[in-house]
């Protein structure tokens, strides 16, 4: 797999996210991250509000904030592309 940087997981996390949520071990194996890392990413996705966490559920849920951010990642990472 190519090297992937943070903001590329986190874009990954929080799509997994959206919608009706996702537990820790969806948002982990559908991001291709080991627990240290989900633990690190969920840390600094909750502290900037971009995800919450429904303990009644333990479901994890994207924000506003958290779409806006990967929606705007999504299409600089597209327009980055190289053409072929």
């Amino acid at each position: 797999m190519k090297y992937r940087g943070a903001a590329q997981i986190l874009s990954s996390m929080l799509k997994e996210a959206e919608g009706s949520g996702a537990r820790q071990t969806a948002i982990m194996f559908k991001s291709y991250i080991s627990l240290r890392q989900l633990r690190q990413y969920l840390e600094l996705l909750q502290d900037r509000g971009m995800i919450e966490y429904a303990s009644e559920t333990r479901l994890y849920h994207t924000t506003e904030k958290g779409i806006v951010f990967r929606r705007s990642y999504d299409e600089v990472a597209q327009a980055l592309e190289p053409k072929s």
